[in-house]
């Protein structure tokens, strides 16, 4: 029998994605994993990669900065509405 704690949490992820503010949500819970994430790349001493503006950068644990990759605005002749689906092939 599945564990009751496992159907409570399915139910309230259910509920929270019906709801109107279901992207702030994920915003606010992506937001907090990516500081908590920064907090122990300081504490294990190892460098953090993010992207600022149109730049990937790794910032080291002693400050130095590199610019990895100066990104490219990507062209698009393509406008989907919402609710477009996508269809992809393998290989």
């Amino acid at each position: 029998m599945a564990n009751p704690n496992i159907r409570r949490r399915k139910k309230a992820l259910a509920s929270v994605e019906d709801s109107k503010e279901y992207n702030l949500i994920l915003q606010d819970v992506a937001r907090a994993a990516g500081e908590e994430a920064i907090i122990e790349a300081k504490v294990l001493k190892i460098p953090v990669t993010y992207l600022s503006g149109s730049q990937v950068i790794k910032k080291f644990p002693d400050g130095k900065i590199e610019v990895i990759k100066q990104l490219l605005k990507a062209k698009s002749s393509k406008v989907l509405r919402k609710g477009t689906v996508l269809h992809a092939r393998k290989g």
